[in-house]
């Protein structure tokens, strides 16, 4: 059903506008009823939204226009947003496996794309900061439908996890210590170690391509001695010698870089192409293609819609200006906080896994905001949720902060890569062909892996405590690397099996 500009515009305007007056509140107290009242309103706005506008259908693209040549159909921004929402409330298995999904609805079901416009997202949000699936999806609702467009997939596919955090992070203090759920926790944390350790050797088998351009497995990493070298010394920097994830990512990058250009040691990027097809064919194994038109420049066409949002800046500071104006000390507080999520969410290449380090660096070493146990939850808690892994931002955000931390450390840790992919979606074809830019992220790839190692150390150190928990994340990751089942289904074994121990224990 269409709605006019005027109302559309009243809806946004009364929807941040009552945020910002829960935002108030809740920095003027540290009574958790804000927040409840928010999930309440959001919930209700979401089920209203659903039911009022159930199918709105899309209009298809004239063949003869530029456009026809990666878009089909270009749906409604409520239809958009419903679709992101989905995928959001049903993206369990990381990021491949929602890009899956992400093909299977918007490619094949409503054909709103043609495969090259997938593929391309695909390959441009493997080489971005942020979540696969996030990158991706955003990327695609910017080609649909400008910045709106972008806003409407980011948030509709991220709003299922933040709730659900959100609850979490409210019932937490109340259910953490009862026999039962601790039980659960000290299956999952060790469950997720293993989960993070057997990403990582997924991924480092695929950090060397062959001839073909294919996977050469980690004798080739071996074969190749600089890759090699850079994981151990990325995994050794991080988990002993106390380099932070801002030093590792920026020492690989560069030496890259050198690598590419020195006249004296091999070359790693001798084909581009091969490179880019190779990750797209991670996706979906589709031989070469070539790379998309650039479009408009986005600065050009937020009008078409974007704008409707920015505008309505003024009236949260209108509402909420004056209640923070009297907190300069939490207002301080959310200033660190935002500025930690905002460098994760630039340095999280590769997933959300490689953040760990950093969070644990800033939270519980530097900051000291949280307890090491609280941070072991909080990374494991970011598991059983759709969505991606960085939303564990929100349960991080309230904890720290209240209803105002989580909506602030969740917009934080997402910008970073949303800007990045409005600048990069004009001009895709110069990003892919630029070769400094291609060597510096070939560069970091395998200190990526390295990093998740030190990753899955940080929660064996803080989540194990003893035999059963070492026991679990074995299990866990042999599971997962050897028979590769459902991460889902090896977490909820996880519980299980922490809860019986502790059950039998008392």
């Amino acid at each position: 059903m269409p709605m006019s500009t005027r109302i559309r515009r009243a809806i946004i305007a009364g929807s941040i506008a009552v945020t910002g007056v829960l935002m108030a509140w809740d920095l003027a107290t540290p009574l958790s009823a804000p927040a409840w009242i928010f999930l309440v309103a959001l919930s209700a706005a979401l089920i209203y939204f659903v039911r009022r506008f159930p199918r709105l259908g899309s209009t298809p693209v004239p063949p003869e226009t530029p456009e026809a040549a990666t878009t089909l159909r270009v749906p409604a921004l409520r239809e958009l947003f419903r679709e992101s929402l989905y995928l959001g409330v049903t993206g369990f298995g990381g990021g491949l496996a929602v890009l899956s999904q992400i093909e299977l609805r918007l490619v094949s079901r409503h054909r709103w794309i043609r495969e090259r416009l997938f593929l391309e997202a695909a390959a441009l949000a493997q080489s971005l900061p942020g979540a696969i699936a996030t990158n991706a999806l955003t990327f695609i609702g910017y080609r649909l439908a400008g910045v709106s467009g972008a806003l409407a997939a980011l948030v509709g596919f991220v709003i299922p996890s933040f709730a659900l955090l959100l609850i979490f992070a409210l019932l937490y203090p109340y259910l953490r210590h009862l026999t039962a759920v601790q039980g659960l926790f000290s299956g999952l944390t060790p469950a997720v170690a293993g989960l993070v350790a057997a990403t990582a050797v997924r991924i480092g088998g695929q950090a060397i391509l062959d001839a073909d351009g294919r996977p050469g497995g980690w004798r080739a990493l071996w074969k190749d001695r600089w890759g090699f070298v850079v994981v151990v010394a990325s995994f050794l920097g991080s988990s002993w010698l106390g380099l932070g994830v801002v030093e590792v990512i920026l020492l690989a990058g560069l030496l890259g870089i050198l690598r590419e250009f020195a006249g004296w040691v091999e070359r790693p990027l001798l084909d581009l192409g091969a490179r880019w097809r190779w990750l797209r064919w991670r996706v979906r194994r589709v031989a070469r293609e070539e790379g998309a038109k650039p479009e408009v420049p986005w600065w050009r066409r937020w009008t078409r819609g974007g704008g409707d949002f920015f505008a309505l800046a003024p009236a949260v500071l209108m509402v909420a200006g004056p209640a923070l104006a009297s907190f300069p000390e939490r207002l301080q507080s959310l200033g660190g906080l935002v500025g930690v999520f905002l460098r994760a969410g630039a340095l999280t290449f590769g997933g959300g896994f490689v953040m760990i380090p950093l969070l644990e660096a800033e939270l519980v070493e530097g900051h000291r905001w949280m307890s090491a146990q609280s941070f072991a939850d909080a990374m494991a808690l970011g598991q059983v949720t759709p969505g991606p892994v960085v939303i564990t931002a929100t349960f991080v955000g309230y904890r720290i902060a209240g209803l105002t931390g989580a909506i602030l450390a969740t917009a934080a840790v997402f910008l970073p890569a949303f800007l990045m992919l409005l600048v990069i979606g004009a001009s895709v074809q110069r990003f892919r062909s630029n070769t400094a830019v291609q060597a510096f992220l070939h560069g970091i790839q395998p200190a990526v892996v390295g990093l998740m190692f030190s990753a899955a150390v940080v929660l064996l150190r803080h989540g194990v405590t003893n035999w059963v928990g070492v026991v679990i994340a074995a299990l866990s990751f042999a599971l997962l690397w050897r028979w590769r089942l459902a991460p889902a289904w090896v977490m909820l074994g996880g519980c299980l099996l922490g809860l019986i121990t502790t059950l039998a224990r008392v």
